[in-house]
């Protein structure tokens, strides 16, 4: 089975079958999925991130960093909720 799409025609060829694209319905992201996409995306480089710039820094400045990042994600969050 073989996916093609017709440049302009609005037509797919699944297999052996034509489907107009505009009888196909297309689901996109909810909204509970967008945000937990995003809070995926924040975390993981969190993971990542913010243990780097401790063992490169030492504990003062990694202790630091730390702070100045809560910060800076505790004003994003109350920009995010007075935003609604």
């Amino acid at each position: 089975m073989y996916m093609n799409v017709a440049a302009g025609m609005g037509v797919r060829r699944v297999g052996a079958t034509n489907v107009s694209v505009a009888e196909e319905e297309v689901e996109g992201f909810s909204v509970i999925d967008a945000a937990l996409s995003i809070v995926s995306t924040i975390i993981g480089g969190g993971i990542i991130s913010i243990p780097y710039a401790m063992t490169t820094n030492g504990i003062v400045y990694g202790a630091a960093i730390h702070l100045v990042t809560i910060a800076c994600l505790m004003f994003t969050g109350h920009l995010y909720l007075t935003s609604k």
